[in-house]
């Protein structure tokens, strides 16, 4: 993305200081005018204020017209932070890479709070919050029907404190809730691990503002070792600095080639071409899913279409479109669209997203929701946490006769027969101890059933064959 500061007028000159009053007279002027339509603004300002019942203090007003401005647009990306809201504040941290919360970007869409994507290794990615899903309400506050800079005051808190948060997931019968807690966000956004077939995964989980360098000095690492393939895992990643996604593509795209377009309000094109040569002389592919957004998937179109890289997995989110960021004096910052993003052969992504070259979906037990524990169930109760149990307990492997959240003797043997195999206290019973070690059976189980990245190996293997 773009991110523009507002710095002020720097005066100079008595000719300057004339040019300025003489613009702020013409201005009056026209704001005073009948025709004009600033004269509604301004004379439903003057009412509000001088006559309203209750005063009403003018920054607020400032504000709220400036948020009605924005909320016309029906943009879920253009959006104004009041002065000293933590949000303005995350919004420069984000530059730097440090944040805090529960690190997930979000949208308002439908009279919803929508999740585009959870960061790695944020309390939300670890509580299992999934790209798509409806935040419902946030501990007692419902979040329908409010922006994204009210829902976020719900959501946010400080470090350390407890968040619950009702969520309704596609494909699923019943609303559940996930708690978290509220942490720094991991600043450490690329990662890296080798396969034992000398294949290496890169994983970035968003581009921030040290992504660049941080995957400059991990090709610098490779380098010295004997790879012969690379993975380049964008999965989950709601995208973010647009440079940095610029930074990373010409490691992959030859030098001059083009990564991306930027297409303004009068249709006029902006060229970003590879500013080095390539690093990537092996096979390699992209890993993509409905969680990879905005410059993520400026990455993964650049990457297919200017270095001819498969992109693996499934429909990416489609978020094509940039907005500038302006920080007012006063802290309060105001973030609008104005550019739309297309891959260099013009394709369009916006509310269309990449379709990847190979479709490979996850097995259906990925989505599950958390099991998270709040008592010890047994034979003859009834709940939400039962249903899920009964859908981790299918998906492990064990029968326990019913998912619909009833808790009978089947139920009850299956759980015995899931602690017995774990060599916990068998007692049938849903306690934290077996929840705890469902939790980690189910996750290690995705991980070695992660069908996208088998694939990705298969089809390198096959070109190194």
């Amino acid at each position: 993305m773009k991110h523009t500061v507002f710095r002020g007028f720097r005066i100079i000159g008595i000719a300057a200081i004339g040019s300025i009053l003489t613009l702020a007279i013409l201005m009056a002027f026209q704001l005073l005018t009948f025709q004009s339509p600033f004269y509604k603004a301004y004379q439903s300002f003057n009412w509000v204020y001088s006559h309203y019942l209750t005063p009403i203090p003018e920054e607020q007003l400032v504000d709220g017209a400036i948020q009605g401005m924005l909320a016309t647009l029906q943009d879920p990306y253009s959006t104004y932070i009041r002065a000293n809201a933590d949000e303005a504040a995350d919004h420069r941290e984000t530059a730097l890479g440090e944040i805090e919360g529960i690190g997930a970007d979000i949208r308002a869409e439908g009279g919803h709070i929508v999740v585009i994507s959870p960061v790695e290794g944020s309390p939300a990615a670890k509580a299992g919050l999934l790209p798509n899903d409806i935040l419902l309400a946030a501990d007692d506050y419902r979040l329908e029907g409010l922006s994204v800079e009210e829902a976020a005051k719900y959501i946010r808190g400080p470090k350390g404190s407890e968040l619950s948060l009702q969520v309704r997931r596609n494909g699923l019968q019943h609303d559940f809730t996930l708690t978290m807690i509220r942490d720094t966000i991991p600043t450490e956004t690329v990662t890296v691990k080798t396969l034992p077939n000398n294949i290496a995964v890169i994983r970035i989980s968003e581009f921030a503002g040290t992504t660049g360098q941080q995957f400059d000095e991990v090709m610098a690492n490779l380098r010295t070792e004997e790879i012969s393939g690379l993975i380049l895992d964008l999965r989950m990643n709601p995208g973010g600095l647009f440079h940095e996604g610029i930074a990373v593509s010409s490691h992959f795209v030859p030098e001059g080639e083009l990564i991306a377009l930027q297409a303004n309000r009068e249709g006029e094109m902006e060229r970003f071409v590879s500013n080095r040569p390539s690093t990537v002389d092996i096979p390699a592919a992209v890993l993509v899913d409905e969680g990879t957004a905005s410059t993520a998937e400026v990455v993964a179109g650049a990457l297919r279409e200017s270095a001819g890289l498969p992109l693996i997995g499934s429909q990416t989110f489609g978020k094509g479109v940039g907005q500038t960021a302006h920080f007012f004096p006063d802290g309060s910052m105001m973030k609008y669209t104005d550019v739309e993003m297309l891959n260099p052969k013009g394709t369009h992504f916006h509310h269309i997203g990449l379709t990847p070259d190979i479709e490979v979906t996850l097995p259906d037990y990925a989505t599950l929701p958390h099991l998270q524990l709040t008592e010890t169930y047994g034979n003859g109760d009834q709940g939400q946490e039962i249903r899920i149990l009964q859908q981790y307990l299918e998906a492990l492997g064990y029968e326990p006769g019913r998912t619909d959240g009833v808790f009978d003797a089947v139920t009850a043997d299956a759980v015995a027969k899931f602690q017995e195999d774990q060599a916990i206290e068998v007692n049938g019973l849903l306690d934290a101890d077996t929840v705890l070690a469902m939790s980690d059976q189910l996750k290690r189980q995705i991980q070695e059933n992660d069908t996208q990245l088998d694939k990705a190996i298969d089809v390198i293997l096959n070109t190194l064959r």
